[in-house]
């Protein structure tokens, strides 16, 4: 059969359906047309499919969602219908730019596909996914309006029918401020000669399809369309925000601080980011970091990573000086010596008594379900202890279990790390289990130091805290850090590994310390490129000690304040 020319320029030469051919002017206006729409405009047009099938039957309406097996469609009458993809064999598709359906009369089908949707900090509306563009997502709520919207600009996604108020069957809108679509099909069917033909004035096609394979390809990308939305709903679930961790990347340099934590002084820092909203993302810091879930109250060297994916998150956080676990982070800090001029004097840490809490590294798996994220993994702390110049240090020789919590809201978060239970101990230690001050310790006839023949160290770790977001460019945080121990060791005084001379007179060391503190911090952006974040943490150290021979109790309560100046990318 050859082609029908309906007079007008255009031909269409295929049997069943056409192909078809523009005149000049024609192809000029669907180009300008389609510029328009894609480039333009775009939230202001939307596309009518009308669907086909075998026995010469129109279905048309806006499309709300598609499967392999049905498309479900709000009728321009305001019904609803469920297409039969195998009954089809022809899809036309027209463009409308004011809202074609007066009344809305929704059933189960169609309140099944209505979504409530969130865009960044608006109110909610109720609304069926019409049209996808790219990254672009096309709705049509209840009212007959429009939106048109970045899909990573949408911060919530639900079913209408399970975010409150919603609970029906049935809804029904009249009175919708709408413009009547008229339809044309003339001559695109010599099958179907009874198909509506319209007046002059009716719209007709930018589109149509006959070929099946065009029409499956057609249906698939919708169908993939409403899949990407559907995933991307089911990731707001399991993400709290759009965005968990800072976008933009800052380079630090640290502001002279004073403090009680002795440690290697490192005064650049390094954070960035990647990723995309509700997809993978991931977090890197390197340098003089200040950390929420570390033991430390000030900046110290570190290396963190964080990496959110799905419902999965993975946290690592380690002191670069002493990464591998078991590694010693005090001997070589001054710390057995009653002055250092490079990391202060005694009088710095609290005069006869002095106590570290450090780490070697943190690394936590968990998963997260909206504001909720729950975390386990394994810690590796480090604490060292001192009266006068005895020195003991106990290494992480075996890993302790660390649990983290977090509740994360817009503009705020609450978070709690705990390890409560931390043992240590060796009958026989050696020096991946304890380290101490070898100028003091006694030699044996070979010359071999020997320190404590046992040690029992028994301790917890607790930091909580909430950070608030006041804006883009402010920001504040309050720590609340408790850390405590309590050491025993036992020196053997049998001349068989002593010097007679160096024999002690004391046989047993013991420790208990609390340790609780309090740290705030602010972040302060002036401009785009620069930023400045400032720390201060009160301290309250409480000891009570019988160790190398002295006993007594100490307290000790210092303030300190350190900060950096940011440059931001």
């Amino acid at each position: 059969m050859t082609g029908i020319d309906p007079g007008d320029g255009s031909r269409y030469g295929r049997p069943e359906m056409y192909n078809q051919t523009l005149s000049k002017p024609r192809l000029a206006a669907w180009v300008m047309g389609t510029l328009l729409l894609l480039f333009t405009n775009i939230a202001d047009a939307g596309e009518v499919y009308s669907f086909l099938s075998g026995d010469c039957r129109l279905s048309t309406g806006l499309v709300t969602q598609v499967d392999e097996q049905s498309a479900i469609l709000l009728k321009l009458d305001g019904h609803e219908e469920v297409v039969n993809l195998a009954d089809v064999q022809g899809v036309y598709i027209f463009s409308y730019v004011t809202n074609p359906v007066a009344n809305i009369s929704a059933g189960a089908n169609l309140l099944s596909t209505l979504k409530q949707v969130t865009v960044d900090e608006n109110p909610p509306f109720y609304g069926w996914p019409v049209r996808f563009v790219e990254s672009l997502v096309m709705f049509v709520d209840i009212h007959g309006k429009q939106h048109v919207h970045e899909m990573s600009s949408i911060t919530r996604l639900r079913p209408a029918l399970k975010s409150g108020g919603w609970e029906k069957t049935e809804y029904q809108a009249s009175g919708l401020s709408f413009a009547p679509l008229a339809l044309s099909f003339k001559d695109l069917s010599a099958q179907c000669p009874n198909l509506p033909s319209g007046s002059m004035q009716a719209n007709r096609p930018m589109r149509v399809l006959s070929d099946p394979v065009k029409i499956r390809q057609l249906m698939d990308d919708l169908r993939k369309g409403y899949e990407g939305l559907s995933d991307y709903e089911e990731r707001t679930y399991l993400y709290a925000r759009p965005f968990l961790f800072e976008k933009a990347s800052r380079f630090g340099l640290a502001i002279a601080e004073n403090g009680v934590e002795r440690k290697v002084p490192w005064p650049l820092d390094f954070r960035w980011s990647s990723g995309r909203p509700f997809h993978f993302q991931s977090f890197t810091d390197f340098g003089g970091q200040h950390s929420e879930y570390s033991p430390y109250t000030q900046q110290f060297f570190g290396l963190r990573s964080d990496l959110k994916a799905h419902v999965f998150h993975m946290h690592f956080e380690s002191n670069v000086t002493g990464i591998p676990a078991g590694t010693s982070l005090y001997r070589n800090l001054g710390m057995g010596a009653a002055a250092d001029s490079n990391f202060g004097s005694y009088a710095d840490y609290g005069g006869v008594s002095e106590v570290q809490n450090g780490m070697n590294y943190l690394l936590l798996m968990g998963g997260d379900y909206g504001a909720l994220s729950l975390s386990a993994g394994y810690y590796f702390p480090v604490t060292a202890i001192r009266v006068n110049n005895t020195f003991r240090e106990i290494l992480a020789s075996r890993k302790t279990y660390a649990f983290r919590a977090a509740w994360t809201e817009k503009t705020w978060r609450l978070r709690l790390i705990m390890v409560p239970v931390i043992v240590f101990s060796s009958s026989s230690p050696s020096e991946k289990d304890l380290t101490y001050d070898r100028s003091f310790q006694a030699r044996n006839s070979w010359g071999t130091y020997i320190g404590p023949s046992s040690f029992t160290f028994r301790g917890h770790f607790l930091r909580t805290g909430v950070d608030l977001e006041w804006s883009q460019v402010l920001s504040t945080s309050l720590d609340f850090v408790y850390n405590y121990g309590e050491y025993h060791d036992t020196m053997n005084p049998s001349p068989d590994i002593y010097e007679p001379s160096t024999i002690p007179t004391y046989s047993k060391d013991d420790f208990t310390f609390h340790r609780y503190s309090l740290v705030a911090a602010v972040r302060q952006d002036f401009g785009e490129y620069i930023g400045v974040r400032l720390y201060s943490s009160w301290n309250s150290f409480l000891t009570e000690y019988n160790m190398g021979g002295t006993t007594g109790t100490n307290s000790f309560n210092p303030l300190t304040f350190g900060g950096a100046l940011e440059f931001v990318f």
